[in-house]
């Protein structure tokens, strides 16, 4: 059994340019370095990264009342780490209560039965 739990933290929303230059919102969202070593060798576990990270962004829009829809393909762009410019720094203080955290900081923890070939799901709080 393996059990996975993948902590991140969503930035503000902030406004970009997109390739024809309309604004567009933006977030940015912070994994722990060891989830993005292992999103870089397994395909499904880069799957799952991304999908936290657009249910984190759908979150945010629903509990301002708007509903949105994330297209659910998405590409990897090669030699970029970041885009627009240096990456925002992002204060996350450690040694938070559940109770403080906002519903979008937390996140589901699988846990793989792979003699049963099941997957579990329990919840685990993510630091902000």
């Amino acid at each position: 059994i393996r059990q996975w739990s993948v902590p991140f933290f969503l930035g503000p929303l902030r406004m970009e340019h997109d390739k024809v230059q309309y604004l567009v919102p933006t977030f940015d969202c912070c994994f722990n370095p060891k989830s993005l070593q292992y999103a870089h060798k397994m395909k499904g576990f880069c799957d799952l990264i991304v999908d936290i990270a657009k249910d984190a962004v759908i979150e945010v829009f629903r509990n301002t009342g708007d509903e949105i829809t994330i297209d659910k393909k998405y590409k990897i762009l090669k030699g970029v780490q970041y885009k627009s410019g240096m990456p925002k720094a992002m204060l996350i203080k450690s040694g938070i209560q559940k109770s403080e955290v906002p519903k979008s900081h937390v996140t589901p923890s699988l846990t793989v039965d792979n003699e049963r070939n099941e997957l579990h799901e329990n919840e685990t709080v993510g630091k902000k």
